[in-house]
C-alpha cells in the first residue's frame, strides 16, 4: 500500500499502527493458549498422579519456545510503535 496503508483480506484499509496492534493481540492470544497448556501439565503433579502419567516434555519445550518467540514479537511491535511516536504514521517495513 501507499503511505503505510495496507488493505486486509476484506478490503478495509489497515494502518501500520493497527497492524502492530493486531500483531500484539494475536501474539497475546498465542501466549495465553500456550501458557494454559504449560500450566495444565505442571499443575500440582496432576493431582498427585504424576508418577502414573508420562509428561509430554517435547510438547512443553515447544510451548515454552513459542511463548518466548511471541514475547519477542510483542516487544518488537511495541518498540516500533514507540519509535514512531504512537498514533503517527509508521514507516513501511
Amino acid at each position: 500500500g501507499v503511505g503505510g496503508v495496507r488493505r486486509s483480506v476484506e478490503g478495509h484499509k489497515v494502518s501500520g499502527f493497527q497492524r502492530f496492534l493486531n500483531r500484539i493481540r494475536t501474539n497475546l492470544s498465542h501466549i495465553r493458549r500456550e501458557a494454559g497448556a504449560i500450566e495444565a501439565y505442571q499443575a500440582d503433579g496432576w493431582r498427585g498422579a504424576s508418577r502414573d502419567r508420562v509428561r509430554p516434555n517435547a510438547a512443553l519445550d515447544l510451548a515454552t519456545q513459542q511463548v518466548l518467540r511471541c514475547k519477542m514479537v510483542i516487544r518488537d511491535a511495541v518498540k516500533a510503535i514507540e519509535e514512531a511516536g504512537g498514533l503517527r504514521a509508521i514507516p513501511a517495513t
